[in-house]
């Protein structure tokens, strides 16, 4: 056979130039000529005429129906510790591992000056692409045996294991808002992100979702790639689906060890830690951050489903319970207080005492107190209205609520004479029945979980609103403090590097209106700081 010959058999087989000048260890001009001279240098793409439709997966016919999801990059060594984890979790809970794969050039960075002495590309990096044959029987992205590289886990949720991101990638859902239309995705990628896409009114809110990484930290040592090797998580999500089609998605996030929790429903525990291979059923979590409450703008189902007995804080039992804009002050917002159709609206159907809100308020943090958790009440803007009310209102133009209105006066000046710390939403819910063991956290007070050793634990003391240098509270903006937080404010769930952002307790606000990416989610944090989002959907938190 001519070497010409052999260049065309062996590109026929590789599609590779350069592979073809390795495998006949000749030089890759030479690959480059023959090929030229035979009209063969340009690859040939068949293309795909229709959009890639989903392989539609079975809804289970009774129980529940459970998928581990995750990714794997290339020519990269699994994480054993937790890749042994995973598997062990997968046979406890009878769930299916779907992996999808994802790639990565770190030979392209061959050069002695592209990187620091000995910090370049190995021999792994510089071979054909490859996968860690462990992960062989779990691999779901390869047309050539599944057909379609995506999947319908459930009506309104598909895994995109298409989809192939750089790991170094900053924001990995950036753009991919419309991608999967309506229905919520989830995409493989090393680092974990959620993001809520906004809604028609009634319709379900849009989730987007990564993953997580079973493969080691494998990154070329430049500022891009070793800003990924730091957000670089060693995870999986967990899909629990049930007959009718509800469907329930949770962070599943390791530690150095490969350890992680989970909170599986379980009729003799809160939840379990699997580790060293073994799942162990654990009774406590570290704390919960609930969705902004509102508290007298719920629904009652809600309020039941928190914090009833029996309930979310009954079956988690978290050492710390997170209360965000509890104090709603929706009878005299000043957001409406020039508003005559709002304000006639509260006067005929009583909604516009604040004394009467205030003992609705009070009744739901009395009815969510336990013994076994530690409430904590974030200072937060919606809890702060009270204050304003004091500044700018007139008792005299307000007879209903005009003896509350100067007894907090008074209250507030002879605070102020003393120097001491005074709030409206802590008098007031005092006032009313709170206890000394619910802890009313000041503005700017930081309340700190999980600070172990030189850690420097999670801050659950910002509600959000406010950012850095006296800018509007964000996600993004808050991002840029350089620690992990657990926050409210948005409405919306978001995790965004170490930045969690939990949802609200209600979705029909007075004030929403047009489409809305809020949704009923709350954070759940585990005794190691690692976290995950659950959202109520079907009445529920899980299934």
């Amino acid at each position: 056979m001519s070497l010409r010959d052999q260049i065309l058999e062996s590109y026929s087989r590789l599609g590779n130039k350069s592979a073809v000048a390795r495998e006949l260890n000749i030089n890759r001009t030479t690959v480059y000529s023959h090929l030229d001279a035979a009209g063969a240098d340009t690859p040939i793409a068949a293309g795909r005429l229709h959009y890639m439709e989903p392989n539609v997966l079975p809804l289970p016919e009774e129980g529940v129906k459970r998928y581990l999801v995750t990714c794997a990059q290339n020519n990269t060594h699994i994480n054993q510790k937790f890749w042994d984890n995973l598997v062990a979790y997968s046979t406890f809970i009878d769930a299916e591992i779907m992996v999808a794969r994802f790639t990565y050039n770190k030979a392209s960075y061959s050069s002695g000056k592209s990187v620091k002495p000995g910090r370049g590309p190995t021999l792994d990096d510089k071979a054909d692409a490859w996968w860690d044959p462990e992960l062989a029987p779990y691999i779901c992205d390869d047309p050539e045996r599944h057909g379609s590289c995506r999947y319908r886990l459930a009506p309104g949720l598909v895994f995109a294991a298409e989809m192939n991101i750089l790991p170094t990638a900053a924001r990995p859902l950036s753009g991919l808002e419309t991608y999967t239309g309506r229905e919520s995705a989830i995409f493989p990628h090393a680092k974990i992100a959620l993001e809520s896409g906004a809604s028609a009114q009634g319709e379900p809110t849009k989730f987007n979702y990564t993953t997580g990484c079973v493969t080691k930290r494998n990154y070329i040592q430049k500022k891009t790639g070793l800003k990924a090797e730091f957000h670089h998580a060693y995870g999986a999500l967990i899909v629990e689906v049930r007959p009718n089609g509800s469907w329930w998605v949770r962070q599943l996030n390791a530690d150095g060890k490969g350890r992680f929790y989970d909170i599986p429903r379980l009729s003799d525990a809160t939840g379990v830690l699997v580790a060293d291979g073994e799942v162990h059923k654990v009774d406590e979590v570290e704390a919960v951050n609930w969705g902004d409450v509102h508290a007298s703008e719920i629904e009652d189902e809600t309020i039941e489903l928190n914090w009833g007995e029996g309930g979310i804080l009954d079956q988690l039992k978290p050492r710390y319970q997170f209360m965000h804009d509890i104090f709603s002050f929706r009878s005299r917002s000043h957001h409406e207080m020039k508003s005559f159709g709002r304000m006639y609206y509260k006067h005929v159907f009583g909604e516009a005492s604040v004394e009467e809100e205030l003992q609705v308020t009070a009744d739901v943090a009395i009815k969510a107190d336990r013994h076994f958790t530690q409430m904590v009440v974030v200072n937060s803007n919606h809890d702060r209205h009270g204050e304003r009310w004091l500044d700018e209102a007139d008792y005299r133009a307000d007879p209903l609520n005009a003896e509350l209105f100067l007894e907090a006066q008074l209250s507030r000046i002879r605070a102020i004479r003393t120097k001491e710390s005074w709030d409206f939403h802590t008098w007031g819910m005092r006032r009313a029945g709170v206890g000394d063991d619910v802890l009313f956290l000041e503005k700017d007070q930081s309340f700190v979980i999980c600070k172990k050793g030189s850690g420097t634990g999670i801050e659950c003391g910002m509600h959000g609103d406010l950012g850095p240098n006296g800018s509007r509270g964000t996600t993004n903006n808050l991002t840029k403090v350089g620690r992990r937080i657990n926050k409210g404010h948005d409405h919306k769930a978001t995790i965004m590097d170490g930045v969690y952002s939990a949802g609200a307790c209600g979705l029909n606000f007075p004030y929403m209106s047009g489409p809305t990416s809020h949704s009923i989610s709350h954070i759940v944090t585990y005794p190691n700081g690692k976290r995950a989002i659950m959202t109520v959907w079907d009445g529920d938190f899980r299934a």
